[in-house]
């Protein structure tokens, strides 16, 4: 089922008190029944590339959201990522664990590929950079993708408190500044 995690909510409640409106007559996020306590948000899926058609679609159902009501003081307030976010609760059964595509030939035959490309370009890079020889900065470009894919799917596979965008510059500051410490021609 379709929720908002309390947290979610509870942000929203304080960003509209800021501002003077009472968020649907809420004083706290617990007078709101759709919102669920973030232990039971089993899935999010981001759309954030899809948030301004989705805003278009709800504009245009007028005569069911107000254009000057809460809904969308909310967005102005908080930003349009606010409803860049979908969050679900999982009804029945079991939470399935990462879907696995890599074990599909096909599938692990592209991922090769890319990792292998990507690491290419990062190795010209670093060859460039360093002088090493092609096969010492393919060994170390290899090892950068490799970390990032790592590092992503550690990531992916637990609860973060890290936002995506978060995640992707510790990762990269990481490994460029530890890539930077070999000598530059």
């Amino acid at each position: 089922w379709n929720t908002i995690p309390k947290s979610v909510m509870a942000e929203g409640i304080e960003k509209m008190k800021e501002i003077g409106s009472d968020f649907f007559g809420a004083e706290s996020v617990d007078d709101l029944p759709f919102a669920k306590d973030d232990s039971l948000v089993t899935t999010m899926i981001d759309g954030s590339e899809y948030v301004n058609q989705k805003m278009d679609a709800m504009r245009a159902h007028a005569t069911q959201i107000a254009l000057d009501g809460p809904f969308f003081a909310l967005s102005n307030n908080l930003g349009l990522q606010i409803w860049g976010r979908e969050f679900y609760t999982l009804v029945k059964g079991e939470k399935a664990e990462p879907f696995d595509m890599s074990v599909e030939p096909a599938v692990r035959e592209r991922l090769n590929r890319m990792t292998y490309d990507c690491a290419a370009a990062v190795s010209a890079i670093i060859s460039i950079d360093t002088g090493l020889p092609k096969e010492a900065a393919m060994l170390l470009g290899v090892g950068m993708i490799g970390y990032a894919q790592v590092s992503a799917r550690h990531w992916l596979e637990r609860d973060s408190k890290l936002s995506r965008q978060q995640a992707i510059e510790l990762v990269q500051n990481f490994m460029w500044r530890g890539i930077s410490g070999f000598p530059r021609n």
